[in-house]
């Protein structure tokens, strides 16, 4: 989700101009960081953490990870793009290990008779409010 919202702000004249109008190859690097850090993070800590503190923790941490970078990028001081990028970085791993455990978790506590219809509807609300957050 964070990459369509994300995408939407290169428009922003005002973020441009915060940031002293950062070269495409720059931006393409912020977005970058953001999907490293997220397949890193999914691929080698998500499911050794899910496996050995439960996915209750895994998606915690995640999510904790992401408010604390959150308040990086939006309080980085103007023209720090670094800062941003680090930010990027973080909410991408608190992404890649909240993320994996999710859908699990869900599944893990879904009754068998209605499993594959909560599991649809998490998707199309993910796939959804991508969507709207791309928009606003």
């Amino acid at each position: 989700m964070h990459i369509s919202v994300f995408n939407a702000v290169y428009g922003s004249k005002a973020w441009n101009k915060y940031n002293n109008n950062p070269s495409s190859s720059l931006q393409g690097t912020i977005n970058t960081a953001y999907t490293v850090a997220a397949i890193f993070a999914g691929y080698v800590f998500s499911a050794p953490l899910s496996d050995t503190y439960g996915r209750r923790a895994s998606m915690a941490l995640g999510c904790f990870l992401v408010i604390v970078s959150t308040f990086i990028q939006a309080y980085g001081p103007a023209g720090s793009i670094g800062g941003f990028i680090g930010g990027r970085a973080l909410v991408g791993f608190g992404q890649g290990l909240a993320l994996p455990a999710g859908p699990v978790y869900i599944g893990e506590l879904c009754p068998n008779e209605i499993r594959g219809r909560i599991m649809s509807f998490w998707q199309v609300f993910y796939s959804v409010g991508s969507f709207i957050a791309y928009w606003m």
